[in-house]
Parts: structure tokens; sequence; C-alpha cells
């Protein structure tokens, strides 16, 4: 057996000992999760398929579920070299996504897109304000899956607003975004 498929069974091993820790665990320990669930999701082409795709998509809408984990996972993923390979999101996250909690995975979806692209004005390095940029996309990519969801306006319409100067009552992470729109125009 090779040392590649080696490693993909201590993958494996160690998500079904701790598959409901996704669903638990703090932020740190989320990214973790996610650095072992991606490559799961991006096989390469003369990988078998360890996890079935009804038992990956379980274990991502766990991770899924909370805060720490959609961040913990988007942290990782939106920056790994797997999502940069394709230009489609892998079917089993887009309904992981899609079946996820709304009102926290939209807002978060925002911030993927908004934080990077204004670390895009922030960098003065050209490395990286491209890395930026391809983590914009990649958050794009994602948030697309959630188009058709009434609080993706919504959320936009609030962000949008709070940078027009409007005031903006409510949810944290649209002040965060208007702290975004601040920095970005500096």
């Amino acid at each position: 057996m090779c040392l590649y498929k080696l490693y993909y069974i201590e993958i494996i091993s160690h998500v079904n000992a701790s598959i409901y820790k996704v669903s638990t665990d703090d932020f740190m320990k989320q990214l973790g999760h996610a650095s072992q669930i991606i490559p799961l999701i991006h096989p390469q082409d003369d990988d078998e398929q360890i996890m079935s795709n009804d038992d990956l998509l379980q274990l991502l809408s766990l991770q899924l579920n909370h805060s720490d984990g959609i961040r913990g996972f988007f942290a990782t993923y939106l920056t790994s070299p797997e999502s940069l390979t394709t230009e489609e999101v892998p079917q089993v996250l887009a309904d992981a996504v899609k079946s996820s909690d709304m009102e926290v995975m939209i807002p978060l979806a925002c911030m993927n897109v908004i934080m990077p692209m204004a670390m895009t004005s922030i960098h003065q390095d050209d490395e990286l304000k491209e890395c930026a940029k391809t983590t914009a996309k990649n958050g794009i990519k994602i948030l697309k899956l959630l188009k058709e969801e009434d609080l993706v306006v919504k959320n936009c319409n609030a962000i949008l607003k709070v940078c027009n100067g409007e005031e903006e009552e409510g949810d944290d992470m649209i002040k965060v975004c208007a702290f975004v729109c601040v920095i970005h125009e500096l």
C-alpha cells in the first residue's frame, strides 16, 4: 500500500474517532478538522474514494452547523491549494453549505468576500495582494451558492448602507464589515 493511501487511512481513522467533535470543537481545533476533511472533498484522480459522499456530507454538515466550525473550515478551505484547482465548488460541499444554518452561514460567507477584498487594498506586497484576491474569489464561489437566500441580499444591503455612512443597527458581523469599509477607504 502506498504511503499516500496510508496517510488517508490515518486521516479517516482520526475523522471517525472525532466525528462528533467537529460539531462542538472550538475554532482552533476546527482548523485542524478542516485540513483533514479538505483532501477528502478534492481527491486526486488516482485516489480511491475513502469516504462515501453521504458520510462526507454528514461530516461537513456537522462542522458547518456552528460558527466556529464554519469559520474554521473556510479559513482553511478558502486558502487551500485544493480550492484553487477548481472553478466549481464540489457538490458535497455545496450541499453541506446549503443545508447549514443560514443565519450563521450567510454573514460569515459575506465576510469571507469582504475581508480579503479589503486586504487587497491594504497589502503593500504584490504576492500578499494576489493571495487576498484569490481568497476573495474562493469566497465568492461559496457566496454564489447562497444567492437565492433572502438573507444574502439583506446582509449585503446592510453592509452597503454602512459603507455609505448610513447608520445600521444590529449584527456584530455588519459592524465588522463597516470597519472593513472604513479601512478600505484609507
